[in-house]
């Protein structure tokens, strides 16, 4: 969501730096909480000439491919967390990401928020119908009233290969302990040997990302903890014109 404005579009000022930097042999990826079939939408602002870091680095999806060159799927111990929350915590919308599919498992307030921010048609099934390895499991409610996911999920005994974050105001994320941007950047340079990576982020789930990229800039507007993490903190952010500044700033560092 660094990107996105108000109205969930990247802007014409963003979009046309992004291309001019790709048009002289840059790549660029996404790298997102979203599911990759959520992340094609955005495709119609800017078409990223590599592979997209999903689901908060659980998975690499290749669009060119339509393949997953990387997951970290959770651990079985999960849907015991699932099955819990169900039952104690039924105002909480829970939902579980596949590699291809997001499935519903109630019907909640949380659950119609999700599918307005992720404009996804919501799948309604049971736990046990889910065949698919689970790559996140996710927690949704208002966030007024977010303490009771909070205090559920400390008081569940969380499996040792799991790691927990909030990513939204109305939403807190279960995955793989491994899963995480910063681990996915680790996987891309496998991919792109010697590339410089440069990371732009705002959340408390692109630290990881900020932290093991050569250079990782904050939006002005990033959280506050977020921003210690940065090398460089930016004078503008997404509602503005955060990118034509980032790809400014990489100019001269490269020169």
């Amino acid at each position: 969501c660094t990107l996105l404005n108000s109205v969930h579009k990247i802007s014409r000022e963003n979009r046309r730096a992004i291309e001019y930097f790709m048009s002289e042999g840059g790549r660029f990826a996404f790298a997102s909480g979203r599911a990759p079939k959520n992340l094609v939408r955005f495709f119609d602002d800017i078409t990223p000439n590599m592979p997209a870091i999903c689901y908060n680095g659980a998975i690499i999806h290749d669009y060119k491919t339509d393949e997953t060159i990387y997951k970290k799927k959770l651990v079985p111990q999960v849907k015991e967390i699932a099955a819990k929350a169900l039952k104690e915590i039924p105002e909480v919308g829970v939902v579980v990401d596949t590699e291809k599919e997001i499935y519903f498992l109630n019907h909640t307030e949380g659950i119609n928020q999700f599918v307005e921010v992720v404009a996804n048609t919501p799948k309604y099934t049971e736990a046990e119908n889910i065949k698919e390895d689970w790559l996140k499991l996710s927690f949704w409610i208002r966030p007024e009233k977010i303490g009771i996911t909070e205090n559920f999920l400390e008081s569940v005994d969380m499996p040792p290969e799991t790691w927990k974050l909030r990513t939204y105001s109305w939403a807190y994320e279960v995955l793989n302990s491994k899963s995480d941007k910063g681990t996915a950047i680790s996987e891309y340079r496998k991919l792109y040997p010697g590339c410089r990576i440069f990371a732009v982020g705002d959340n408390e789930n692109d630290i990881g990302m900020l932290k093991n990229a050569d250079i990782g800039f904050a939006m002005a507007n990033a959280q506050e903890n977020t921003k210690k993490y940065a090398d460089v903190v930016l004078d503008s952010d997404y509602t503005q014109s955060a990118m034509v500044e980032v790809v400014e700033r990489i100019q001269k560092m490269i020169r």
